[in-house]
């Protein structure tokens, strides 16, 4: 996106801002100032308009220094307000500054001194991109460094972060393109992801059932519904009945027998 060389300009009344007090959405607003476009430009093969910016929530959480939830906050303060709008889809999300025009300073009456200057922020914002397009490189993560490649390597960064078995990343990489999630499934995956790590399933025998992470993200396991499994008891064998062990008594069996032996004896004679 078209970065404006410049200043924006604000008015000393902004103190009197609902959400001056507020610093996550001061912060968020005037980042937005800064970062909009200043002319129209077109991106994936739609117009951006002068006062838009292409991002994502994990994009400006990592520019402003907040985190997620208070950019989602700050954002929703914007809008209620009606300083921005709002429009999102699965690749990225576009946000207006609905008066945009009267923060921008014209930089054609600009002295040469002012002018030069610029010139040479804009030299070094340049200069520190392109430093980071090469250190992403380097990372094996060739990529482009709009405002829509910055929110993917973000999010799968934060992915990849907390995921336990870091194996096969250029897979995994390849898994979350094929997926391309917008900020609401990255939400579902990240909140998966801690079902799992949460169920105890993977702490087995040394994390050995941890899927790789391109697998898991290529079944969608974020979705999978997770209980904990409660150990099953051995079952004892059944109560042998008690044995009767008692002594029989075989006396008078014997007394018998000896008698017909007697008996048959005499008659012999």
């Amino acid at each position: 996106m078209n970065k404006a060389g410049g200043y924006i300009a604000i008015h000393r009344q902004i103190t009197e801002w609902e959400w001056y007090k507020d610093s996550s959405t001061k912060d968020l607003f005037i980042h937005l100032l800064v970062t909009a476009n200043f002319k129209d430009t077109r991106f994936m093969g739609k117009t951006i308009r002068r006062g838009q910016v292409v991002t994502s929530l994990p994009s400006l959480a990592e520019e402003t220094g907040l985190s997620i939830q208070n950019v989602r906050t700050a954002l929703k303060h914007l809008i209620s307000t009606g300083e921005v709008t709002d429009k999102s889809n699965r690749q990225y999300r576009v946000i207006t500054i609905v008066k945009y025009d009267d923060y921008q300073k014209p930089t054609d009456n600009l002295t040469v001194s002012q002018q030069t200057a610029n010139r040479r922020l804009t030299d070094s914002q340049q200069y520190h991109n392109n430093d980071n397009k090469v250190n992403k490189v380097n990372k094996g993560i060739n990529t482009s460094y709009s405002a829509t490649d910055r929110a993917f390597t973000d999010s799968f960064d934060q992915f990849w972060k907390e995921y336990p078995k870091k194996v096969a990343k250029q897979s995994a990489l390849k898994a979350w393109k094929k997926i391309n999630p917008d900020d609401e499934l990255f939400r579902k995956i990240m909140d998966g992801l801690k079902r799992w790590k949460d169920s105890g399933e993977w702490d087995r025998d040394g994390g050995q059932y941890i899927p790789y992470p391109a697998s898991w993200l290529n079944g969608s396991r974020w979705e999978d519904e997770i209980s904990k499994k409660v150990p099953v008891q051995e079952k004892l064998p059944a109560k042998l009945p008690a044995q009767n062990y008692e002594q029989r008594d075989y006396s008078g069996e014997q007394d018998a027998a000896m008698d017909r032996l007697m008996a048959w004896a005499e008659s012999r004679g």
